[in-house]
C-alpha cells in the first residue's frame, strides 16, 4: 500500500520537475519538486531493495543478486542528473561516470533479461531494450565528446541522453515497483519483516 503512495508522489513530482524545468518556472518550484521527486524515488528503491533481500528461493539467487546491484546502482545516473545542476559536464565529466554507467546497464540488462524471461510483462522487455541500447550508445557518444573539443556534439548528446534516460525512468520506477513486488511475492519465498 505504501509503494502505491510512493509511485504516485514520485510520478508526481518527476513530472512536476520536468515541467518545471522545461517552462523555465522559478528555481524554488523546481527544488521542491526535485527535493520530493529524490525523497520519493529513494523511499521506492529502498522498499523493492529490501523486498528483494528478502528473497529466501535459492534457485533464484543469480536474479538476486543481480537486481540487489542493480537497484544500488541507481545511484550512478541519479547522482549525474544532480551533478549537472552543480558543475558543467565535459567530456572529462562524462569519461569519469562511463564505466559506472556501463556497469548500471549491464545490471539492468541482466535483471530484466531474467525477469522478462520468467514473467510475461511488456515493461520488462521495454527495459531490457532501453539497458542494451544505451550500452550500445553511449559508449559511442562519450568518444565522439572525447574526439570534439570543440563544441562538444557528442558529450551534449551524451549528457542529453542520461538525462532524458534518468528522468523516463524515474517516472517508470513507481509502477515498475509496483509488479516487481507483485512478481516477487508470486514467485518467490519472501520472508516478513
Amino acid at each position: 500500500m505504501a509503494s502505491r503512495w510512493m509511485m504516485l508522489v514520485s510520478m508526481f513530482s518527476i513530472a512536476g520537475f520536468v515541467l518545471t524545468r522545461v517552462l523555465a518556472s522559478p528555481t524554488s518550484l523546481s527544488i521542491l519538486f526535485f527535493g520530493c521527486a529524490v525523497t520519493a524515488l529513494a523511499v521506492l528503491l529502498g522498499w523493492t531493495y529490501a523486498l528483494v533481500a528478502r528473497t529466501k528461493d535459492q534457485e533464484n539467487c543469480g536474479i538476486v543478486f543481480s537486481m540487489r546491484a542493480h537497484i544500488l546502482l541507481h545511484l550512478v545516473p541519479f547522482s549525474y542528473v544532480v551533478m549537472q545542476f552543480f558543475i558543467e559536464m565535459s567530456p572529462l565529466t562524462n569519461g569519469l561516470f562511463l564505466g559506472p554507467l556501463m556497469l548500471f546497464f549491464l545490471t539492468g540488462r541482466n535483471t530484466w533479461r531474467i525477469m522478462s524471461e520468467q514473467f510475461d510483462w511488456k515493461m520488462y522487455r521495454l527495459f531490457y531494450r532501453g539497458n542494451t541500447g544505451l550500452l550500445t550508445v553511449l559508449p559511442i557518444l562519450a568518444i565522439l565528446g572525447a574526439l570534439m573539443h570543440e563544441g562538444s556534439v557528442g558529450g551534449e548528446a551524451f549528457k542529453r541522453v542520461v538525462l532524458v534516460y534518468s528522468y523516463g525512468h524515474a517516472l517508470l520506477i513507481g509502477i515498475a515497483v509496483i509488479r516487481i513486488e507483485q512478481d516477487i511475492r508470486n514467485r518467490f519465498q519472501v520472508s516478513t519483516p
